[in-house]
């Protein structure tokens, strides 16, 4: 019997989880899903037995799937069910670039295990357990990004922070620092003098750090917004003032058609009095087309600060993110190579253990 495993914490379980079941289930004779349990993790959204049974509603119409939770190391339960193959959802190559190296070191630790990975479906591909944290720090359920059967009429939780109003998200300097905290702390490996980085910790600061992007984003979308009020205001202001040129230019000629008609025997006075006339609507029309060039300048100048604001904070917001894309990953291949190297020189012969 072909039998594979399919581990994660599925706090919650989403559309994407089942579609990688329902898939894994066709590869497969049986697929166990296993709710991790790590003790020192935070407590989650739900209970483990609350996910369990959530799973468990979820794939009823899947008869091949089994689900259970474990603890302790991954290689070990696998080797207790008796399945030689670890079932692997990714989402994008960042979710690779992660999976391959644990694959490289599940089959390191035992040779007998192989990893399959599962695309998950485009339309699932930006859904993730972790925009739980949204569900939870806002109580509303997003209908689509998990299965609606799987909560029933469980109602989200109520901390003193519930109570107080909605969690003001940090700002991203702090949530950077944050980040880098979680960076340099983990657990300890003996012998090697390397660290572990908690996988959890740095996932909850990327949350937290994509809660706050999109404020970012929001302030900058305001300030153009205000700026395209300010563009129209000084427009109106400018049609009013051409408004007021038209009616008193108006006024003026219709003063000088009535001195021209008072005055309509003597020729020298009317032809002097149209000359006036002219001159004065020249004059405004001249004024009309000085005051739009110059609010149409005026609007220009307003729409190109907005813009190149804008580009900062995305550019801010892009070189934030690749460093910290950048020190994650480097930390991570340091760790491995780290690893690898003092594997071998336990492993080679003559050396004491």
């Amino acid at each position: 019997m072909r039998r594979a495993v399919c581990p994660g914490s599925f706090d919650p379980v989403t559309m994407g989880h089942l579609d990688v079941f329902e898939r894994a289930s066709k590869m497969f004779d049986e697929v166990i899903v296993s709710v991790f349990v790590n003790p020192a993790k935070d407590h989650g959204l739900f209970s483990m037995q609350e996910r369990v049974d959530m799973i468990r509603k979820v794939t009823a119409h899947i008869p091949n799937v089994k689900v259970t939770s474990f603890s302790g190391l991954l290689n070990e339960f696998c080797r207790q069910q008796q399945a030689p193959f670890i079932v692997r959802g990714l989402r994008a190559f960042t979710d690779f670039e992660y999976e391959f190296q644990r694959a490289l070191l599940m089959k390191k630790i035992d040779s007998n295990l192989e990893t399959v990975f599962i695309m998950t479906n485009a339309k699932y591909s930006y859904r993730r357990a972790g925009n739980g944290v949204f569900w939870r720090r806002y109580h509303r359920f997003c209908s689509g990004l998990h299965p609606d059967r799987s909560y029933g009429k469980r109602k989200p939780e109520t901390t003193g922070a519930t109570k107080k109003g909605r969690m003001r998200v940090m700002e991203l300097d702090k949530i950077l620092d944050e980040l880098e905290n979680v960076l340099s702390a983990g657990f300890r490996i003996p012998l090697i003098n390397k660290v572990v980085i908690d996988e959890n910790e740095v996932s909850m600061a990327l949350d937290k750090l994509r809660a706050a992007v999109p404020l970012e984003v929001k302030r900058a979308r305001d300030l153009l917004e205000e700026q395209k009020n300010i563009i129209e205001k000084s427009h109106q202001e400018a049609e009013h003032i051409v408004e007021q040129a038209h009616a008193e230019g108006n006024r003026i000629v219709d003063l000088a058609k009535a001195e021209a008609d008072r005055l309509v025997r003597q020729e020298e006075v009317v032809k002097a009095a149209e000359d006036k006339a002219n001159g004065i609507i020249a004059t405004t029309q001249q004024y009309d087309r000085d005051m739009r060039a110059a609010a149409d300048a005026y609007a220009d100048k307003l729409h190109s600060e907005s813009m190149q604001y804008a580009m900062d904070v995305f550019n801010y917001l892009e070189e934030n993110l690749n460093k910290t894309l950048t020190a994650v990953r480097d930390n991570g291949a340091a760790l491995k190579s780290s690893y690898d190297a003092e594997h071998e020189q336990l492993q080679a012969p003559g050396d004491k253990k």
